[in-house]
């Protein structure tokens, strides 16, 4: 945990953001932390051994609930947040915590939740065979995910985001 923690520090001082590796255990917390805009790698079927790998060669901080990867990831000089949240919020808070972030929800900064890719915004003409009639008539933004194609925009399950984000904030005191 305190090698995580340094990790920030250095990244802060770099103007960095930190970047992840999340096992197979926390999926919708990977998805989360891509939607805040950090590059998070998910790796739900690699063996613990591949997973220090990744992080030491891509210099990832890993995110576990596996109290034994976590052990290990200490004896390999990984930096590893045990996480130990029940829900996403709580998860988000206490990863958020331990660095020292402050977190910011915003579209524009999001990665693609599916694969981690970067999204560039682009006009209701270009989307029109991805996205449904209905929601270009909506919307005005749409994201494009660059690596798998998928497109994303600030639907009905946005409010739900800036819910948790607000709940967050208050966790940790924004």
């Amino acid at each position: 945990m305190r090698n995580a923690e340094e990790k920030q520090e250095r990244a802060d001082r770099k103007g960095e953001r930190p970047r992840f590796l999340v096992d197979g255990m926390l999926g919708s917390l990977a998805r989360k932390l891509r939607i805040y805009g950090y590059d998070t790698l998910y790796l739900k079927s690699e063996d613990d051994q591949k997973l220090l790998e990744e992080c030491t060669k891509q210099s990832r901080i890993l995110l576990t609930s596996d109290k034994r990867l976590a052990e290990q990831s200490r004896k390999s000089s990984v930096s590893c947040i045990f996480v130990t949240g029940k829900n996403d919020l709580e998860r988000l808070c206490q990863v958020f915590g331990k660095l020292g972030i402050k977190p910011r929800l915003n579209s524009a900064d999001s990665r693609c939740p599916n694969c981690n890719g970067t999204l560039g915004v682009k006009p209701r003409h270009e989307v029109h065979d991805y996205v449904a009639q209905k929601s270009l008539e909506r919307y005005d933004v749409f994201y494009f995910c660059a690596f798998c194609g998928k497109a994303y925009w600030e639907g009905s399950h946005w409010s739900k985001l800036e819910s948790l984000d607000s709940h967050l904030r208050e966790c940790l005191g924004n």
